[in-house]
């Protein structure tokens, strides 16, 4: 009776070392496949760019463009109340985040700053 016993906490316990072995391999490979497809789509979607201001929540009017595609040449339109303010070209290379910033003057009620690159156009503005 004895051997029978331990007989069964023998085989059980090879079934818990195979089925431990068994998740094991099942997480690594989990884990790798979404590695590879986590690391394909951040290299799929390279293609971007993007304007925001520095400190949102404050009057400072400074901004950045942030890059991600091959056209280096900006154009940035700093608006008050329908009035152009600032109007100037910036060079903004591939990987690169340019701060812009304004010192301005006679400022209305709502600020836009509109950024073109090529016939894409981004806003953002400010309520001051």
């Amino acid at each position: 009776m004895r051997e029978k016993k331990l007989e069964f906490f023998t085989k059980n316990n090879m079934q818990q070392k195979k089925l431990i072995i068994f998740i094991i391999i099942l997480f690594l490979i989990s884990s790798a496949y979404l590695f590879f497809i986590n690391e394909k789509h951040l290299n799929s979607g390279k293609d971007w760019w993007a304007v925001y201001f520095v400190e949102v929540k404050n009057q400072n009017l400074d901004f950045v463009i942030e890059n991600n595609t091959d056209k280096n040449e900006f154009k940035f339109e700093v608006l008050s109340d329908e009035n152009v303010l600032k109007s100037e070209n910036v060079s903004v290379f591939k990987g690169e985040i340019k701060n812009i910033g304004l010192n301005l003057e006679n400022l209305g009620k709502k600020i836009t700053i509109k950024v073109y690159s090529g016939e894409e156009k981004r806003e953002i503005y400010k309520n001051l």
